[in-house]
């Protein structure tokens, strides 16, 4: 059976961020099904999770008139190898 990298206990899930094999012991947050390591989750707190906004139903029709393709925003955040070996969100 498999086994943590840290306490050499039962494996019970992974990191969702790094992929590290994690005991009960190891696991400092869970959402769900999902399961972060010390490091993760502490990296993790200053970015805050928002629902997506619900709009109106979009009315189709079938016009001739073509729809102006919106320009997409530069991406400003994007992930740096850090100084640990794990990828960090900047």
């Amino acid at each position: 059976m498999t086994r943590c990298t840290t306490h050499r206990k039962d494996f019970h899930g992974g990191c969702m961020w790094c992929g590290k094999k994690l005991c009960v012991l190891c696991i400092a947050k869970q959402e769900g099904r999902k399961f972060y390591c010390e490091h993760c989750a502490v990296s993790l707190v200053p970015y805050k999770r928002e629902p997506l906004p619900v709009g109106q139903p979009v009315k189709r029709t079938l016009s001739p008139t073509p729809v102006p393709q919106q320009e997409q925003p530069a991406v400003k955040r994007r992930f740096m190898l850090g100084k640990d070996g794990y990828y960090e969100l900047h």
